[in-house]
């Protein structure tokens, strides 16, 4: 007795809560114990809930009449008379339920238009009855397959996510509604709870219309659990039709037919005590007070943590503004610290807040100059779009009429111009990128204390996108003076780079010794110049030669001199030979001059050429 009476002072505090989370339009944002009325169209849902509750107050008619879900608290008093509430309509009561039925209508047109459209927001209704057990019910749209009318085109797709919203939370206990007169495996709402209720540990089945099937059947199996078992069993009912419905039939003479309708029936006869609306009322009632009291340490446990998580995020909120009305300043200025401290900790990485899911703020930048940009630059080959054909070509335009004894210079000049030039278009778009990451952190940035000031977290954002937006032409024009730079004057005496005489020397060595390793290859170099040292010397000391030519005692006279031979030409002088000339074989013919003249085979000494200037190029490549 005591105990159950303190059980059912629980029922209120769910209803309570159920009310506080209907009006903030959060009807499933705590996991409550509750009761989810589910079926299909024409299973009797609404004569059930009406025979539960003894007075006619919900709207009937053709296709989808509930629209939005009813909670519907029903309190057992012990006098006065029955009377009904509205969560939305405070401290008014209704004794006439044909107006509670009305105020149904309106309020579900007024949020869900007339168009017989749904809307998830509920309406809170409580009952207050001498001939009610304390139970809360849900009452839920009728599921639909084809839309009807000026129904949305998916209407089964919205009332089947509104279902799933209600009845897949642990919590939940499904009132599963099916008519006698259809096969138990076409049951829609079975269906759906076997969905998220697979071991039937939290269904009650419901058989409805069990006085319209075919005469010499029965619903004996399906209602003793042999069809489709359920652990909290199956409820046999008869509510009004709607031949009872137009004849004015009461709700308390349907109940009477009922009883006698099971104690009469040959097969339903022997399980009579366990079916109809009184005994489906008890068993909600019971089911309902067992499951709220294995939930209350779950519930108790989750408001603790979420009270604690919204305290938390209120301290980061700061103080009421209204304790600071003449301070706003410093107040504005104290949210800026806030969000350049932010700012800073993402880009220098000390913001370790879900560091391990992916890389943020100074880490993508990092990422993006050493992985993307630094691997790209270091992939370049230095002969992309230069062929050896090319480097000829140059050396020989740098040549111009006369041939050179070396390599010119200005052939390596223009080449390695020509590539330092192509290290632009990478810098810019690294650049580019870097501008992109700086703007996502700024737009993405997470501060608890600007939550709640909106316009001012927008304009923080409009203002850091100039601010980086005019560092953008600035950074530009430095990577491109950078590049201009390299490209002006190609620093020859850098000490990274190879130089004219070692790449001579780099050249040779390959030729003597193809197969030589790095290694024994410097030895070798090493050995080489020792021994031309000591040659050189000894030359010196013995020639009477300078190195620039001619004797050191004295220049040699015109006479020793060697003569110049002609270069081999005929010259043809006066008119004598013009008969001879006439007379001769016929001179050969030029060929045309190529409209584009370019470097095609190669000598000895252009494939060395070649070489030399390659390795010059990719010296100093690496070096810029």
């Amino acid at each position: 007795g005591n105990k159950q009476r303190e059980m059912e002072k629980l029922i209120p505090i769910i209803n309570k809560l159920q009310e506080i989370f209907a009006k903030a339009n959060l009807p499933n944002f705590l996991d409550l114990p509750q009761i989810i009325v589910v079926g299909a169209q024409s299973t009797g849902k609404t004569s059930v809930l009406e025979s539960i509750v003894g007075w006619d107050f919900l709207p009937r008619g053709s296709g989808i009449v509930t629209r939005r879900p009813l909670i519907l608290q029903l309190r057992h008093i012990t006098q006065g008379k029955d009377y009904a509430e509205f969560a939305h309509r405070k401290n008014e009561r209704f004794e006439d339920f044909s107006l509670v039925k009305k105020e149904i209508e309106l309020i579900t047109e007024k949020v869900a238009g007339r168009n017989k459209g749904i809307s998830n927001s509920p309406i809170v209704l409580r009952v207050f009855s001498k001939n009610v057990l304390d139970i809360t019910l849900i009452d839920l749209p009728g599921i639909t397959k084809v839309p009807i009318g000026e129904q949305p085109q998916d209407i089964e797709t919205q009332v089947r996510t509104l279902i799933m919203d209600y009845i897949k939370k642990p919590n939940a206990i499904i009132l599963a509604l099916s008519a006698a007169n259809t096969d138990l495996a076409n049951s829609d709402a079975l269906k759906m709870a076997r969905e998220v209720d697979p071991a039937g540990d939290r269904t009650v089945g419901v058989v409805t219309k069990l006085d319209l099937m075919d005469r010499g059947t029965d619903a004996l199996d399906m209602l003793l659990g042999k069809v489709y078992p359920l652990k909290l069993g199956y409820i046999g009912v008869v509510c009004r039709s709607q031949s009872d419905i137009t004849n004015c039939k009461t709700l308390k003479e349907a109940v009477n037919d009922e009883r006698k309708f099971f104690m009469s029936h040959p097969r339903y006869s022997q399980i009579s005590d366990k079916m109809g609306i009184g005994h489906m009322s008890t068993i909600l009632n019971e089911v309902l007070m067992s499951h709220i009291k294995n939930c209350i340490p779950g519930i108790k446990n989750s408001i603790s943590t979420l009270l604690h998580n919204k305290e938390q995020e209120l301290l980061l909120y700061g103080n009421d503004l209204i304790e600071q009305e003449g301070n706003h300043g410093a107040l504005l200025l104290s949210m800026i610290e806030k969000f350049c401290q932010y700012y800073c900790a993402v880009i220098n990485g000390q913001n370790v807040k879900e560091s391990t899911t992916e890389y943020l703020g100074g880490a993508r930048i990092s990422f993006i100059f050493y992985e993307i940009f630094g691997k790209t630059i270091l992939a370049m080959d230095p002969f992309d779009s230069l062929t050896d054909e090319d480097i000829r070509t140059a050396i020989k335009n740098a040549q111009g009429l006369r041939p050179t004894l070396f390599v010119p210079e200005a052939a390596f000049e223009i080449l390695i111009k020509q590539q330092i030039s192509r290290l632009k278009e990478p810098s810019l778009q690294c650049m580019n990128m870097i501008y992109e990451e700086l703007r996502k952190t700024v737009q993405y940035a997470d501060v608890p204390e600007l939550a709640r000031f909106h316009k001012l977290q927008a304009r923080i954002v409009e203002v850091m996108d100039g601010v980086l937006r005019k560092c953008l032409m600035p950074t530009q024009k430095m990577i491109l003076n950078l590049i201009t730079i390299e490209d002006a004057f190609i620093n020859i005496n850098h000490p990274d780079f190879i130089g004219g005489t070692n790449a001579l020397i780099s050249i040779f060595q390959e030729n003597e010794h193809p197969n030589l390793a790095p290694e024994e290859r410097k030895e070798e170099d090493k050995k080489n110049k020792e021994e031309e040292k000591k040659q050189k010397e000894k030359r010196e000391k013995n020639s009477g030669w300078s190195i620039w030519g001619g004797s050191k005692k004295g220049k040699r006279s015109e006479d020793e001199l060697d003569p110049v031979p002609n270069d081999g030409f005929l010259v043809v002088d006066g008119d004598e030979n013009k008969e001879e000339a006439h007379h001769g074989p016929l001179a050969p013919m030029l060929p045309s001059i190529p409209h584009s003249m370019r470097a095609s085979s190669a000598s000895t000494r252009e494939i060395m050429e070649t070489k030399i200037i390659k390795n010059l190029i990719t010296s100093y490549f690496n070096v810029v």
